[in-house]
């Protein structure tokens, strides 16, 4: 039996196998990967369950790695999957998970959708690459109701460096728990001590 979520998923993986406009000979595409801040801003609402609170909001949006892509066979079938952290309550709804899909439409355009494995209640993002910066719009689907906006999204932090993110917030919180670290004698695994109070 075929569920709406998968028959979405199956649209989805069809319009990204058709050519991209403007996937021009020698183009570079724009890489996703990595950590996105900014900020996403509501234009319009109509028939939303909730009033909004707000008419602007910070959103931070991850997309991971896809497998051995490299800029030289990134296109515009490479779908990064990743994650999101936004308040979508303070403008009057709510999305069911935190998943996130985004591609790269031509050398300079992105899209991508927040909560995708649903047939409603997703929110679509649009928008122009330049550099570590996306410009662009979004609306939210839903039935009956909808919201429509604008967003502007920076990369803080570069494509590969997960790793690195890790490691420095596990740092933070050592220092913020003013708790030491003990190496092993070859310096292979970190082991916290913790006093006993």
């Amino acid at each position: 039996m075929t569920t709406p979520a998968v028959l979405r998923l199956t649209m989805i993986a069809m319009l990204l196998s058709l050519p991209a406009p403007g996937w021009g000979q020698g183009a570079v595409p724009h890489d996703l990967t990595g950590t996105w801040d900014g900020v996403i801003r509501l234009d319009s609402a109509w028939r939303l369950r909730d009033r909004p609170s707000s008419r602007s909001i910070t959103a931070r949006v991850r997309f991971n790695a896809v497998g051995d892509a490299s800029p030289a066979t990134i296109s515009p079938r490479t779908v990064h999957p990743g994650n999101f952290e936004i308040d979508f309550a303070r403008f009057g709804f709510t999305l069911s998970s935190r998943d996130a899909l985004g591609w790269v439409v031509s050398r300079d355009s992105i899209r991508a959708i927040l909560n995708p494995a649903v047939d409603h209640g997703t929110v679509e993002l649009s928008g122009a690459a330049r550099g570590d910066s996306i410009v662009g719009t979004w609306r939210y689907v839903s039935d009956p109701g909808g919201a429509t906006g604008t967003f502007v999204l920076r990369r803080v932090m570069p494509r590969g460096d997960a790793s690195t993110d890790t490691v420095a917030m596990a740092s933070a919180a050592r220092r913020a728990t003013k708790t030491p670290d003990r190496r092993a004698h070859h310096g292979e695994t970190r082991v916290p001590v913790t006093s006993p109070n």
